[in-house]
């Protein structure tokens, strides 16, 4: 079982090089993640010269709570059953409706870039060509030009200061949206507890094959938040030994509906956030900077 938990890490790496979306349920890369999870599981297989240690699977279930998560439902899913292409499928690779979060900061990111990348040449138009002409009408009303006005006849001035800096911005915007994309995510409320669900069903899964295969469950076999009241009443003896594993099975389909749910509603929504916030503000701004000195001088005109 050894030589299998092994050649299956070469196999991840090799999918990985490949372009699948691999994902261990940690940010560092795949092959260091690998690395890590043999230096913590090894020790525990070999304790000594006489003593051959722990199995795999109890050295894995021991130190569940110090490996990331999907790996950790993967391997002990792979081990009990000794088919670690099914473990690969049914936890590191994404479901059809849980898209992979690439694609979703490609989305989110990569539409809000286009808009702003218009709305800067406008700016830039109106900047040369208009502004101008519009500070020439304040001169010929003998008026100062005064607050947005001015300010951008002085940004006109220093055109060279600044004109690279949002291109070079949105380029790179545009190059990393996908780990800038995947940095914020991990910080969002929705998706942490997202990422939770998906915990307690690898958690209700590994038990069901645990106790379908007379085995105990291992000493930190719970996330290190409060159960959900279905993972708890599946474990409890309120259900009969017997049916436990049907009930941890239930309770593993029920949390992986939660999670297809959100993140088809995160697929949905937030490309459309990130187009309001993003593209809406630099199209704001233009808009502001080519109407505001026009309701300017009509307001000064306007005075007695």
């Amino acid at each position: 079982m050894l030589d299998l938990w092994l050649a299956w890490h070469r196999q991840l790496i090799a999918l990985a090089a490949a372009g699948a979306p691999i994902d261990l349920g940690s940010s560092e890369p795949i092959e260091a993640t690998l690395q890590r999870a043999v230096a913590i599981v090894s020790p525990r297989l070999h304790s000594g010269e006489h003593d051959r240690g722990e199995s795999l699977s109890d050295a894995i279930a021991a130190e569940r709570a110090n490996l990331p998560s999907a790996y950790a439902a993967a391997a002990a899913l792979g081990v009990a059953t000794g088919d670690f292409s099914h473990a690969t499928d049914e936890y590191l690779l994404p479901t059809p409706a849980a898209a992979p979060l690439e694609q979703l900061g490609r989305r989110a990111l990569g539409y809000p870039l286009v808009v702003t990348s218009f709305a800067y040449l406008g700016f830039c138009f109106w900047l040369w060509k208009l502004a101008p002409e519009l500070s020439a009408q304040y001169a010929d009303l003998r008026i100062a030009p005064q607050g947005w006005l001015a300010w951008l006849m002085k940004l006109r001035e220093s055109w060279q200061v600044w004109i690279a800096i949002p291109p070079v911005l949105m380029l790179f915007g545009w190059l990393l949206r996908k780990p800038i994309a995947k940095f914020f995510a991990q910080r969002l409320p929705l998706v942490r507890s997202t990422e939770r669900y998906a915990d307690y069903a690898a958690l209700a899964d590994d038990a069901a094959e645990r106790l379908a295969a007379d085995k105990p469950l291992p000493t930190r076999s719970t996330p290190s938040r409060a159960d959900p009241a279905l993972l708890e009443w599946a474990m409890s003896d309120a259900v009969p030994p017997a049916e436990r594993p049907a009930a941890l099975t239930l309770a593993a389909n029920s949390f992986r509906q939660v999670v297809e749910r959100r993140a088809i509603w995160l697929r949905r929504w937030t490309p459309l956030v990130a187009c309001v916030v993003l593209a809406g503000g630099a199209t704001l701004l233009y808009g502001l900077a080519v109407f505001v000195p026009v309701i300017d001088l009509m307001a000064t005109l306007a005075k007695p």
